[in-house]
């Protein structure tokens, strides 16, 4: 029952009381072989299934391309050789760094922080364009620095990541 093929079963049975044993037995075989799934696949050689897979890909990656559509985050490079973010992982980067300061902020100078870094970039990374993780950095450093309660020792260590 195996393999790239179909199966098919056929089940003779019989309605005398004699061969009763027989049928029931032939019943259950039929149903535990009922209960068996196959998936039959066509033989490709592996080098054409590879093409094939291939070619499958770059026609997906051109339409995602040709509809402005962003590169995920650690997915494929551009030809500058870094990673992209989108403008939604930049507000959320942003966030997450003013976030880290904990209590010494107010909220609303977090969120006044927040709204001023991305101010500031809004006109560089429009929607839909993709921002380099270099440039990800500066906007966190901008971000934690826009914060005016913290002395510079504390900006210099929030902003400096972790060795």
């Amino acid at each position: 029952l195996g393999g790239n093929s179909k199966t098919v079963m056929v089940a003779a049975l019989s309605p005398a009381d004699i061969n009763y044993e027989e049928t029931l037995s032939t019943l259950r075989y039929a149903d535990r072989a009922k209960q068996i799934k196959t998936v039959a696949t066509v033989q490709e050689n592996p080098t054409d299934k590879l093409i094939r897979e291939l070619r499958e890909e770059n026609e997906r990656l051109q339409k995602l391309v040709a509809s402005g559509g962003a590169t995920p985050r650690g997915g494929p490079t551009d030809a500058g050789n870094f990673n992209l973010v989108t403008p939604e992982e930049m507000k959320a980067a942003v966030e997450e760094a003013v976030a880290a300061v904990g209590n010494k902020v107010s909220s609303g100078e977090k969120a006044a922080a927040v709204q001023k870094t991305l101010d500031k970039y809004k006109d560089k990374y429009g929607p839909g364009e993709s921002i380099p993780d270099a440039d990800m950095m500066q906007i966190v450093t901008d971000a934690i620095f826009a914060l005016d309660s913290l002395s510079d020792a504390e900006k210099q260590s929030t902003a400096t990541p972790p060795s």
